[in-house]
Parts: C-alpha cells; sequence; structure tokens
C-alpha cells in the first residue's frame, strides 16, 4: 500500500505538539484522516511514548468513534505485518482497546458510573429514552405549575396573562419547556438565570442597555445602505431630463430626511432618533409617461422602495418606544421576568428530584452531571476540581472532532480535561447547522478570529486545511464564486476569503459536461404544484442521462455511465415533498430509495391498527368503532355502516352489532368476535402483545406487504410494537395509557419516526434532507426546491431567548389586552433572525459540497424577470452581495440569484428575462449554464386529465344558468343562525367576554387523567352506578362498572372516593333516596324562539332553535321537581359556583318545567371537591 501525499497543512496539523490548536477543515479536505494519523503518530512515537488509555478522542455520533476506532486498528495492523519484530507496536496495539474514543456523551457516562456517590444519584441511575423524558417532563411541568397556581399572590396569573394567547395556559408549558431546553445548553444554567435577570433590574438608558447597542449597530448600517439606494436611484436618473423632472424632487426629499436619520444615529439621543424617523415623510413619485426604457425606471422604484421599506422598519419596529416607554415596559416585565424565571427555578428541582428518585437521566443531565464533577463556579468562570485535575494528568493528547457543532456546556467538559498543551480541536464552522440542537458556531468562530495562524512556536493557534479532496474542479469552483458574493460576518458568521475557498485537489479524468448547472422552471399551469413541477423535471433530467450514457468517475478513475446509485436529490424540508419525487421518479421507471421517515402517525398501516386499538379500549365509542369497521380489516363499506347505524339509531354501534351477528350477519359476528377475543387478550397482556396479536391474527401483516413499499410498512408495525413496549418498560402501564400518550405527542406536534421507505435494490436514485447527507458524496446532486421560504416563523413568536441578552417578550396592557413589542424583543429578534439565517447560509454550503462531479440547482421563482430586476442594485464597494441585501434574502433561490446575476455567464439569462445586468463580476475560473424552463415541454404523465370537448354557446342555457346564479334565498337571515344550540352553548354566549385568557390552568388537560376526563369519571360513575350497593360497599360496585365497560380501570382509578362517600353522607343523597321518582342523566330537546333566546341572539326574529342538553338528576319532591347538577370544579368559593353555572340551571328549570309538566321547587349544584350543595 503506497504512502498517502499530504499536504503542507495536513502535515502540520498531524504532527504539530506542544499547544493549543484549532485546524478549520472544509469539506472534502480529508480531515477524517488527519485526525486518525495523528493518534496514529501519538500512539506510534516511541521517543515520547503515550498508552492509548492516555488519548481522548471524542466524536459526535457512535457511528462516527466505531469508524474511527476500525480505522485505528486496520492501520495499526498494517504497521504490525510491516514490523512483525517492533515489540511496541505490538504493545501498543494490544492497549488500543484501552484508548478512550467515545461521544462526548459516553464519555460523561462513564465518568457518571466512576461518581455516581459524589452526585446523589443511584448506581444503577439509567438513561431514558426521549418519549419516556418526555412524558415526565409534562408531568412535572403539570404538578409545578398547578402549585403555582394554588400559592399564586397575582404575579404568575399576570405572567400567565403575557405570555398566553387564548382562555389556556398552553403558552406558559411551552415557554417553560423551551426556555429549560434552552438555558441547559450552558454550564452553570442556574447562574444564567440570575445574570440575565440583572438586564431588568437597573434602569440602564435604552442606548446603553445591551438591547439598545444592537439596535443602533444595526440602525446604522441599515441607514448607509439607505442613504446609498437613494444615491443610487440620482446617479440613475442623472441627466435624464424626462426622469429627472417626475422623480428627482421626491428623491432628493428623501435623502434629505435619510440623512438626518443618519446624522441622529451617529451623534443624537435614543428620543431624537425616534423623533426624526416619526417625521419621515416621503414624497410621492411624479408621474413619467410615455417613458421607452422600463428597465431603468424599474430600477429607480426598486432602489427608492428598498430604501422607504428601511426605514419603515426602523420606525416601527426597531425604535418601537421613546426613552421612558422602554423603562416602563422594563417596570412592567421586571415582576412577570423574576416569577417566570423562578418557576424554572421549581421545575428543574422538581424535575432533577423526580429523576433521582427513578434512577433515570437524560443526554443534557450527562453533561451537566459532567460539568458538577469536573468544574466549580468562581469569579464568572470556573475552577477545576479534583476529579478534573486527575484526568488533565492521565489524558497526554485531546482530540474533538466536529467541534464546531458543541455548545458551552461540551466546552466547558473539554476544558476541563484538557491542557493548555494537548487540546486538538477540529471542526468546520462552515458546516455548523445544528443550532437547533443548541449548537453554538460562535465558539469555533471566537476562536478562528483570535487565535494566530500556525507557525509552530506560538499558541494557541489555528490551520486552515482549504483542499478539497472530493469534487471536480468545476464544482469547487462554483461553490467558491457563490460563497464568495454571499458569505459574510453578518450572513455566516464568517467572511467567506480565500483562505476559505476550495481548493480542488482530487484527480479526475477531463470531462467537458461537469459544469453547474442553473435550471430555472417558469410554472405556467396554475393546475400544477411547484413540488410536482420540479420533481417531474427533475426525474426527466436524471432519464436523460441514464439514457445518454452520462459518465461518472468509476473506482479505477476511469469515465464509466452513470447509475442511479450514483445520483442524489437534497431537499431542505423533505416532508410532505419527499414523495411527490419517488412518485416522478417511479414513473420513469427509475429506482428510488428514501430516508425520509415522516408521517408515520398518518400512514395507513398505522392509521388501520391504531383505530382497532381504540375500538377494542371503549367499542361504546361509536367515532372509534367506525374507522376499524371501514378499515382494510374488517371491510364494511358505507351502505354496511348505514344499515347498522340504523338497525337501531338510539343504541351505540357496537350494541347493535350484537344483535346483527346474532341473526346472523357475517361481517357483524367477526367483528364482534374479534372485539371480544382482543379485549380478553388486552385485559391480561402488556399493550405491545396486544398490538403484536392484532398484526398477527387480522390480516393487517399481509396486507401491508401487499401495499407500495410493503418492507417498510411491516417495518412500521414492527416499529409500534416497539414503541409500545419502550412505553411499558418506562413504569406506564395499560393501554389506555399508551394511547393518551400518542394523542398528546400529536397535540404537541411531535411525530414518532418511522422505517425508511426502501427501494427494491440499492442501486436507486437517493431522495434526502440535506441534515442528513452531511458527511457524504455523490457523483451528481440535485439540490431541489430552493425556492422554499426559510422557516422563520419561530422569530414571530411572543417571547424570545438568546445566549447573551437573554430574555425578551412582548409587553401587554392587561386592561385591554393589547400586546406591544419591545426593545428587548426586537433586539433580540434582530440577533435571532441574524443567527438562523447564517445558519441556512451554511445548510446551504453543505448541501453544494456534497457533489463530486455534477451539480444541478434547481429552484421555480415566482415572477423572475421582477426577481432579477430587485436584485440589480445589490452589489456593494467591494463587488459582493451587500450583506443587508443578503439578509432580505428568504429563499436559497433568492440568494442563488442574487450571485449569479453579477456572473458573465448570466448575461444571456439577464437578456432574456428583461433584467439589467451592468455590473458583471467576471469569474474566468468557474462556468454556470442556465438553462430557462417555460411552461411544459409536453404534458406530465401523472398530470393527464381528460379534455371535455367544447360546444358553441348555448344563450339560453347561460341565461338559465345567470338566472339560478343570481337566485338568493328570500329568508337568508334565518341561514346564519345556528340550527341547534346546547344549553352550556347559550350559556356561554350570554357571558362571552367575561372570561380572563386563561380560565383553565393547563394542568387539567395533559398526561394522565385530565381534570375534564376526571369529571367525565365521576358524573359516569354518578349516572351508571347502584348507589345503595356502592353506599354498602364501593369497591365492589366500581368493579362492576369496570367488568361493564361502564368505566375503564384508570377512570376506575381516578375516582375520588372520599368525595362520594361524602356525597352517601349528604342530607341531598337521602333526600333522593326518599323521593318516588329519580332521573338520572335527563336528556332533552327542545324548539325555543324569540321569547327565550333573544336576549342571546338578537336576530332570532320568529325562527325557532333547537336546544338540547342533559340534566345530570331530576326527583320529585312533594309533587314538585328538584333539580341537582354535580360539578368537580376545584374550587372553594361557592359563589364561584353559582355565578359560573347559575344561567344553566335557570335554563334547564325552564325546559324541564315545561316537558315534565311540573313546577320546580328548587336548583342545586352539589360540588364534588366541597362535598356539598349549593342551593340556588
Amino acid at each position: 500500500m503506497g504512502e498517502r501525499k499530504w499536504t503542507p497543512e495536513q502535515t502540520a496539523a498531524i504532527g504539530c505538539r506542544g499547544g493549543t490548536v484549532l485546524v478549520s477543515a472544509a469539506a472534502g479536505s480529508g480531515k477524517t484522516a488527519v485526525l486518525v494519523q495523528r493518534v496514529i503518530d501519538i500512539l506510534t512515537d516511541e521517543e515520547k511514548p503515550v498508552s492509548p488509555a492516555q488519548v481522548l478522542v471524542v466524536t459526535f455520533s457512535n457511528a462516527a468513534a466505531a469508524q474511527m476506532r476500525q480505522r485505528i486498528g486496520a492501520r495499526f495492523s498494517e504497521l504490525v505485518a510491516e514490523h512483525p519484530e517492533n515489540q511496541y507496536l505490538q504493545r501498543q496495539q494490544m492497549l488500543l482497546s484501552s484508548a478512550h474514543i467515545s461521544t462526548v456523551h459516553a464519555f460523561c457516562l462513564d465518568l457518571i458510573k466512576s461518581n455516581f456517590q459524589r452526585l446523589n444519584i443511584a448506581p444503577d441511575c439509567r438513561l431514558g429514552n426521549d418519549k419516556e423524558i418526555a412524558l415526565l417532563e409534562d408531568q412535572v411541568a403539570q404538578e409545578v405549575i398547578e402549585q403555582c397556581y394554588e400559592r399564586d399572590e397575582g404575579q404568575f396569573a399576570q405572567l400567565v396573562e403575557l405570555i398566553s394567547s387564548g382562555r389556556d395556559d398552553n403558552a406558559v408549558v411551552e415557554t417553560l419547556h423551551t426556555m429549560y431546553q434552552f438555558i441547559r445548553s450552558h454550564p452553570f444554567y442556574q447562574n444564567w438565570l440570575i445574570e440575565k435577570s440583572l438586564f431588568y433590574e437597573a434602569e440602564v438608558p435604552v442606548a446603553q442597555s445591551i438591547w439598545g447597542v444592537v439596535i443602533l449597530d444595526y440602525a446604522k448600517s441599515a441607514v448607509e445602505y439607505a442613504v446609498s439606494m437613494v444615491k443610487k436611484a440620482l446617479e440613475e436618473l442623472s441627466g435624464d431630463e424626462q426622469m429627472e423632472k417626475a422623480y428627482q424632487p421626491a428623491l432628493e426629499s428623501d435623502l434629505a430626511q435619510y440623512v438626518a436619520v443618519k446624522n441622529a444615529i451617529e451623534t443624537g439621543t435614543w428620543d431624537d432618533i425616534c423623533c426624526v424617523l416619526s417625521q419621515v415623510k416621503p414624497q410621492r413619485l411624479g408621474t413619467l409617461r410615455n417613458y421607452g426604457d422600463d428597465g431603468k425606471k424599474e430600477l429607480v422604484k426598486s432602489c427608492r422602495e428598498t430604501a422607504k421599506n428601511i426605514i419603515k422598519k426602523l420606525a416601527e419596529r426597531q425604535f418601537c418606544a421613546t426613552e421612558q416607554e422602554f423603562l416602563e415596559d422594563i417596570a412592567f416585565l421586571r415582576p412577570k421576568i423574576e416569577t417566570l424565571f423562578q418557576l424554572v427555578r421549581d421545575y428543574d428541582n422538581a424535575l432533577m428530584e423526580e429523576k433521582r428518585r427513578r434512577h433515570l437521566m437524560d443526554f443534557a443531565d450527562l453533561e451537566h452531571f459532567a460539568v458538577e464533577l469536573l468544574a466549580q463556579r468562581q469569579n464568572g468562570g470556573f475552577q477545576k476540581t479534583e476529579i478534573a485535575e486527575q484526568l488533565t494528568r492521565q489524558f497526554q493528547h485531546v482530540l474533538v472532532d466536529e467541534y464546531q457543532d458543541t455548545n458551552e456546556t461540551q466546552d466547558t467538559i473539554f476544558h476541563c480535561v484538557s491542557r493548555e498543551d494537548n487540546l486538538f480541536m477540529v471542526g468546520d464552522v462552515k458546516q455548523s447547522i445544528y443550532r437547533f440542537r443548541q449548537a453554538m458556531p460562535e465558539i469555533f468562530l471566537e476562536k478562528q478570529h483570535t487565535f494566530q495562524d500556525y507557525d509552530g512556536q506560538h499558541y494557541p493557534s489555528k490551520i486552515i486545511l482549504s483542499n478539497n479532496f472530493r469534487s471536480r474542479s468545476q464544482v469547487t469552483q462554483s461553490i467558491n464564486y457563490i460563497f464568495s458574493m454571499l458569505m459574510s460576518r453578518e450572513v455566516g458568521e464568517m467572511d467567506y476569503t480565500q483562505r476559505e475557498s476550495l481548493v480542488a485537489s482530487a484527480a479526475f479524468p477531463p470531462k467537458e459536461d461537469a459544469v453547474t448547472e442553473v435550471h430555472i422552471l417558469e410554472n405556467q399551469d396554475s393546475a400544477v404544484d411547484d413540488t410536482f413541477a420540479e420533481a417531474i423535471h427533475i426525474a426527466r433530467q436524471i432519464q436523460t442521462m441514464l439514457e445518454s450514457g452520462y459518465t461518472v468517475t468509476g473506482e479505477d478513475n476511469i469515465l464509466r455511465p452513470v447509475e442511479p446509485k450514483d445520483i442524489c436529490i437534497l431537499l431542505r424540508s423533505p416532508k410532505n415533498k419527499a414523495e411527490v419525487y419517488i412518485e416522478a421518479l417511479s414513473e420513469q421507471g427509475i429506482s428510488v430509495w428514501t430516508d425520509i421517515r415522516g408521517g408515520y402517525m398518518e400512514s395507513v398501516e398505522i392509521v388501520t391498527v391504531l383505530s382497532l386499538l381504540r375500538a377494542v379500549n371503549n367499542p361504546l365509542i361509536d367515532i372509534h368503532l367506525t374507522a376499524a369497521m371501514m378499515s382494510a380489516v374488517f371491510q364494511f363499506s358505507a351502505d354496511e355502516m348505514a344499515q347498522v347505524r340504523m338497525y337501531d339509531r338510539k343504541q351505540h354501534l357496537y350494541l347493535n352489532c350484537l344483535a346483527m351477528a346474532e341473526e346472523g350477519d357475517e361481517k357483524c359476528r367477526r367483528l364482534t368476535q374479534t372485539i371480544q377475543r382482543l379485549r380478553m387478550v388486552g385485559s391480561a397482556s402488556p399493550s405491545y402483545q396486544l398490538i403484536q396479536n392484532i398484526i398477527e391474527s387480522t390480516g393487517i401483516w399481509a396486507v401491508a406487504s401487499a401495499m407500495s413499499y410493503g418492507a417498510a410498512r411491516q417495518a412500521n408495525l414492527q416499529l409500534l410494537v416497539q414503541y409500545a413496549k419502550e412505553y411499558d418498560a418506562c413504569g406506564y402501564k395499560g393501554l389506555s395509557g399508551f394511547l393518551r400518550f400518542l394523542d398528546n405527542l400529536e397535540e404537541r406536534g411531535e411525530e414518532l419516526e418511522g422505517a425508511p421507505a426502501f427501494a427494491s435494490e440499492n442501486n436507486a436514485v437517493r431522495v434526502m434532507s440535506i441534515h442528513r447527507s452531511k458527511g457524504l458524496e455523490f457523483p451528481i446532486v440535485f439540490l431541489a426546491d430552493t425556492s422554499k421560504k426559510f422557516n422563520l416563523k419561530d422569530l414571530s413568536a411572543k417571547f424570545l431567548l438568546h445566549s447573551y441578552m437573554g430574555f425578551a417578550c412582548v409587553s401587554r396592557d392587561l386592561s385591554t389586552r393589547k400586546e406591544f413589542t419591545t426593545v428587548p424583543l426586537e433586539a433580540v429578534r434582530l440577533e435571532l433572525e441574524r443567527s438562523t439565517l447564517s445558519e441556512e447560509m451554511r445548510i446551504l454550503y453543505v448541501a453544494l459540497t456534497r457533489a463530486k462531479e455534477k451539480l444541478i440547482i434547481t429552484m421555480s421563482p415566482k415572477n423572475i424577470e421582477k426577481k432579477l430586476a430587485s436584485f440589480n442594485h445589490s452589489l456593494g464597494e467591494d463587488k459582493r452581495v451587500s450583506p443587508y441585501i443578503v439578509r432580505e434574502g428568504r429563499s436559497y433561490a433568492d440568494w442563488l440569484l442574487m450571485a449569479l446575476l453579477y456572473h458573465v455567464d448570466a448575461i444571456p439569462l439577464c437578456a432574456d428575462c428583461g433584467a439589467r445586468a451592468e455590473e458583471n463580476v467576471t469569474q474566468p475560473e468557474s462556468r454556470f449554464i442556465f438553462r430557462l424552463f417555460r411552461g411544459w415541454e409536453e404534458e406530465p404523465k401523472a398530470a393527464l386529465k381528460e379534455k371535455a370537448f367544447v360546444s358553441a354557446e348555448d344563450p339560453l342555457l347561460v341565461n338559465q344558468i345567470q338566472s339560478q346564479v343570481q337566485w338568493q334565498y328570500q329568508n337568508i337571515a334565518a341561514t346564519r343562525l345556528p340550527s341547534k344550540l346546547t344549553v352550556s352553548q347559550i350559556v356561554q354566549l350570554e357571558t362571552e367576554g367575561e372570561k380572563p385568557l386563561s380560565k383553565e390552568p393547563n394542568f387539567l388537560k395533559k398526561e394522565g387523567m385530565t381534570g375534564a376526563q376526571k369529571g367525565t369519571a365521576m358524573h359516569n360513575f354518578l349516572s351508571y352506578a347502584c348507589h345503595e350497593k356502592g353506599e354498602k360497599d364501593l369497591e365492589q360496585e366500581i368493579s362492576r362498572l369496570v367488568s361493564q365497560s361502564f368505566l375503564t380501570a384508570e377512570e376506575a382509578k381516578s375516582l375520588d372516593r372520599t368525595a362520594i362517600q361524602a356525597y352517601y353522607q349528604s342530607p341531598l343523597y337521602r333526600r333522593i333516596k326518599r323521593a318516588p321518582w329519580v332521573k338520572r342523566e335527563f336528556a332533552f330537546m327542545v324548539e325555543m324562539g324569540k321569547k327565550e333566546l333573544e336576549q342571546v341572539i338578537p336576530q332570532i326574529g320568529e325562527n325557532k332553535i333547537a336546544v338540547q342538553g342533559i340534566a345530570d338528576l331530576i326527583f320529585e319532591e312533594e309533587g314538585q321537581l328538584v333539580l341537582v347538577d354535580f360539578k368537580t370544579d376545584r374550587t372553594y368559593d361557592p359563589g364561584e359556583l353559582a355565578s359560573r353555572y347559575g344561567e344553566q340551571l335557570k335554563l334547564y328549570a325552564v325546559i324541564a318545567q315545561t316537558l315534565l309538566e311540573k313546577p320546580v321547587k328548587e336548583k342545586i349544584i352539589y360540588s364534588l371537591y366541597q362535598k356539598g350543595e349549593i342551593i340556588l
């Protein structure tokens, strides 16, 4: 095996010793090979012997750690074979297993297991799975929030009002979870809360606050750009008398006003800036008639519009408050933020205590327990503990891979176990794409900006690996051009200079058709979706490549015909789109593979099993039983369902099925027997065994195998069994609980991961997300769907978090409930927008650098002519696209067009689109092919529709249609009235507007039996129980209700026995026992009109509305009626219950008197929570 030739930079990275070194390794630069060779050189150096146990190598995936172990082991085997006499090599090879090569979490886990006694955790503490931890977090959050409600003295309620948007506290729970996850990326997160709360303590002038500094810095560059845009417009019209007459007065007025804003920002106070901005009043442009140069006209107007939008945004957003208003906002927010931060502390304490009790940890716990063992907080920094000092002495070399994806907590761990002379960090900040996992690329960037270039003597130092051993020069040159035009410290968090440029260093045979292509699709058919159009286009391009014998380089460095496995289609967000590409490729007969695993809960096979599970859990719920009956398992048709329904319209479907089965209906017999059998299985087996039984016994397995991607569907079914098994293993038992767990996942917008859709063979085109492609490479890459807008909706949230600027949120006038943005929120939004766009820039870099030999970019922009014209003025003085304009881009297509507009190869495209690319940046080493597709060359197969023959117009028919279309119903007002209302809805209409935003705490709605579900269970008991038996033996009566399916086991467990016993001892119960006539669950439906409902529905007129409801209990006493309503509301205030439900009982009384023809003598609310009655 020949010796590998290393570049000078690689040689330096492999051999440098004696100080901290950061290696910035560009895509395809061989960083993994460098890292492996460095470890081998360290372990084979007999002059400075190092045991494998003295080397710590940290990677960020188990697969990467395994691959590194394998590479090092294989290289040692080669060395030992070459030098069999070398005993040192043999000894090192034997000790290789003692080398610490692992993920950061595996290292932390080993450290914790060795020191568990110092952490007050059990020795058998285990790592919980994500879903188990999520369930526990929800449970603890409910408990903590409930405690806050119980002890609230006003501030917590105001916090809920501030961040909630509806009539519950969902936003509070979401805020709690988001904050907790965010702060745990910091090593001493409790101190983070203290530090950031101080921002709201001191009354610092807004311009000197951490938020004001950010806004002023942004405003300065923004206004400078606005001024430059107006000047550019004036230059454009200079000498053109017609345009000067129409446009120059307004533009000169704009310029004077914008210069005044610029001066205020540079020399004035905050209030001066607010005042000047509020006085900006752009003049109207004059009329420019019969002007021949539309391109010039659009350029001037576009420059002016850009400048106007900049100033408008500053006035409305960044300078949204004066100095005094800022101080008022801070004073208003201070107590709410203190309350929120205390809530987070309480949640942290409660959650950690519950985890300790259950012997559980999550991944963040691993990192923080490690920090607790290794570091002590000291004077704003940290000091190493004795354990850290021991590890520092043990490890002679500490190497960290993918350093750009570390967070602050992990960085602290690495510095605790290393010295100033032995830390070696490798990464590429341009490929840092995991900020959503709390990665902090700024840690890498700070070192890259401050470390000096490596010279072998001075440390800390940096080495840049820019040689690319992956891609053809045509690919690297196009990438270099694009990012040299776009990437900057403002967007991308670094300047893409010559040092960062890729240097093509791979050997490829010559090839003329490897130039990067940009395909611009103008889909002019509104009936064809852009995603579908792009998918069809790419499928055709691939088909052409395969059929024409397009070549790529084989293993022997000789060109060979391309195969499907050589091609990858990359999507930024493949959810609901990958399937379109799969179908388009399949239509062309091209084998395709994808690992996109979304939509698991919506897949046919899972929906089928879950519908049957829900029917088994409670067959008396018609909607669930209907889904099961009409599934592929039982195959009831719509007509057959109607027959079952009509058998007895008042009965549950299941009871009708039982009756029809006895009469010989075969389908009903099979359905009821299957459900009865499965209920028996479920009563004696855990949920995962029940699911396995369903899969095996109902034919679902065979049905799934016969569908498209049958293997993947069968894998999905097995995954469902596994998910249920994991749920049971967490200590949560029962089918009801598992189904509720799935429902809660859906409510939170979370998804279980499904199986990948495998192709029938390995030789298949890949369709994958850009994130999943990181670390991979493909001869041909199609980057598709680049016109998709960036997802910036999180920036519109009511609260935002930033590592350095802390917490920011809206302000609110609690009397009017109006929300207002704040200076802190706008400042944090600016920085998060910049960070988010920088992340998108890096994701684009990752996507483009996956290509080895051919890169094809597709886009479907709307109105390409107007878009190109809007970018015509985007060049800065450095001949790069202005960072401000890049920041305004909202898709990859926007960015790519900004950059490519000024390439010499784009001149024909600009001419075709009517754009004026007068400033061309020529790049002789980079070439692009632009292809503009307008409409369809031929109609796509999947879009073919039957075309109707068009006959001559029939005037009589036209008149008839017009007459029918123009006809109006005379009693149109009645159609806007509800045909039916419940009593509760009527009462709600009467009290509309009186409820606070957060009437029902969210802890009543989450995992476990919610408050509503417990209340329903109690009502079911009161309705269906034989109370004479219950009075004698309550538990036996509850068991009877469970056995007869009136209650589930979990509902029975939730019943408040004390409240029931108190009811049995109450005077009201004794009155009911003596009554000659008692009616429980009295259901009614009556018609009501103007007399009863006019106050609620003023427009009712002479119309009637059906009113329905169910009264809990009515009994007769002395020839009159007593109306009883049972309530489980958690309140000790009788007046609150009377106020809340009094109107409802009044309406019940009116209806009962009408229907039963007896007067109502008494209306009673019986509170099970207060264990007493309230007489109205």
